[in-house]
């Protein structure tokens, strides 16, 4: 069964654009809404409040774990 151009044109169009979508470059940084996680002395205290159930727990304190590690 031969399709027809329309069909091949729509998954051209379609293609295209997520090749354009997918192209844009990724960017980053450490500020949200105009506000900056600056500090003077390059750490930051977080304070982790834990209300989890107990089967979470060595999850959580991985994960605390994890922030505590430079880099």
């Amino acid at each position: 069964m031969k399709k027809s151009p329309l069909v091949v044109l729509g998954g051209i169009a379609g293609t295209v654009a997520l090749l354009i979508a997918g192209a844009s470059p990724a960017s980053a940084d450490n500020s949200w809404g105009g506000y900056h996680w600056a500090t003077t002395n390059g750490t930051a205290q977080l304070n982790v409040i834990n209300s989890s159930t107990s089967d979470w727990t060595p999850r959580i304190q991985k994960a605390v774990a994890a922030l505590h590690q430079p880099g």
